[in-house]
C-alpha cells in the first residue's frame, strides 16, 4: 500500500485538500477537508459508496470544485481510515445508528452550518435518509447511482442468486476485474492489476466487517427509498450512468413521478456506476448549477 498511499498524498497536495482525524465517541473519523482561513464558501459533503473511501474516486471531481467550495469527504464507518475504536465486531452497523454518528461528526466539524449533501451508491442512500432524519441544515441534495431503489435487474444480485458468488467481495484479481467492469464503462489505467492486488488485500482483511455492513445496509434495504424519497421536502438532483447494471436507470425513471417536487435528472451515456469518476467535468458543472 506504500505506492497507493503516496499517490493519495500527491493527489491531496494537487487538490489543496488535507487529510484529518478526529475522535467522536467511539469512532475515529478520517476525512478530507480543503478549509482555508476565513472560509465562507458553500460547503459540500460527499458520502462515498459501499467498500469505497474518500480517496478512490473523488480526486478528479475535487480538482473541478475545490476553488469554489469547501469540500468535506469522510471515510464512512469502517471504510478507509475511519474506525470503530472498541468492539467493532459487535458494533451496530444499521443505517439509523450510522446516521446518528454521521450527524455527530458533521455537527462537530461544522456546527449549526448549512451544507449540501452528495452521495454515490450506498452514500446516496445515506444522503437521502440523513436529509429526512436531520433536514435542518441541509440545503441541496444530489444523488448519484443511488442504491435503495427497487431494481430487479441488479446484476450483482442476479449473479449471487444464480451462482452463490457475490462479486462485491472478490476473491482474486479476475473477479475484481469483473467488478471494475461493472463500476466503470471504460476501465481506468489507474485500476491496474498491481493496484487491484493491494485493494484486494485490504478488502479481504476487512471482509468480516464489510459483510456485516452489507447485510445491515444493502440487503435489508433493497427498496427502502421507494418509500422515503417521496418524503424529501426539496427538489432532488440525480446524476446517473445510463449503462449501470447495478442501479438501473429504469428504476429511477419509474420512481421520479412519485417525488414531491419535479427532480432534476441528468443521465450520462457510456457511463456505469461511478459518474463522478468517469465524467468529473460534466458532474462538476451539474453540481455547480444545482448549488448556485
Amino acid at each position: 500500500m506504500i505506492l497507493l498511499n503516496l499517490f493519495n498524498k500527491i493527489q491531496q497536495y494537487n487538490c489543496c485538500i488535507h487529510e484529518n482525524y478526529i475522535i467522536i465517541n467511539n469512532i475515529k473519523w478520517c476525512y478530507l477537508d480543503n478549509k482555508i482561513k476565513n472560509d465562507n464558501r458553500q460547503i459540500i459533503i460527499f458520502f462515498h459508496g459501499f467498500q469505497g473511501n474518500k480517496n478512490l474516486s473523488y480526486y478528479p471531481l475535487i480538482k473541478q470544485l475545490n476553488n469554489k467550495y469547501r469540500i468535506l469527504i469522510p471515510d464512512l464507518i469502517e471504510h478507509g481510515n475511519t474506525k470503530v475504536i472498541q468492539n467493532k465486531y459487535n458494533f451496530n452497523y444499521s443505517i439509523n445508528n450510522q446516521l446518528i454518528y454521521l450527524y455527530n461528526f458533521i455537527n462537530t466539524i461544522i456546527p449549526n452550518t448549512y451544507f449540501n449533501l452528495i452521495g454515490t451508491s450506498m452514500g446516496g442512500l445515506f444522503v437521502s435518509l440523513y436529509n429526512i432524519k436531520y433536514p435542518l441544515y441541509v440545503k441541496k441534495i444530489i444523488l448519484m447511482n443511488t442504491c435503495g431503489i427497487y431494481n430487479k435487474n441488479n446484476i450483482l444480485l442476479k449473479i449471487y442468486k444464480d451462482t452463490g458468488k457475490l462479486l462485491l467481495f472478490p476473491n482474486n484479481i479476475y473477479e475484481f476485474n469483473i467488478l471494475i467492469t461493472l463500476l466503470l464503462y471504460k476501465k481506468s489505467l489507474f485500476f491496474n492489476d498491481y493496484i487491484l492486488s493491494q485493494l484486494l488485500k485490504e478488502n479481504i482483511k476487512q471482509r468480516e466487517i464489510y459483510i456485516q455492513i452489507f447485510k445491515f445496509i444493502i440487503l435489508n434495504n433493497l427498496n427502502i427509498l421507494d418509500h422515503y424519497l417521496p418524503l424529501i421536502n426539496k427538489p432532488i438532483t440525480f446524476i446517473w450512468g445510463y449503462n449501470d447494471q447495478i442501479t438501473s436507470i429504469h428504476t429511477l425513471l419509474k420512481i421520479k413521478d412519485n417525488l414531491k417536487y419535479k427532480p432534476n435528472i441528468n443521465i450520462i451515456n457510456k457511463c456505469n456506476h461511478i459518474p463522478h469518476y468517469e465524467y468529473p467535468e460534466l458532474c462538476s458543472n451539474i453540481i455547480k448549477n444545482t448549488i448556485n
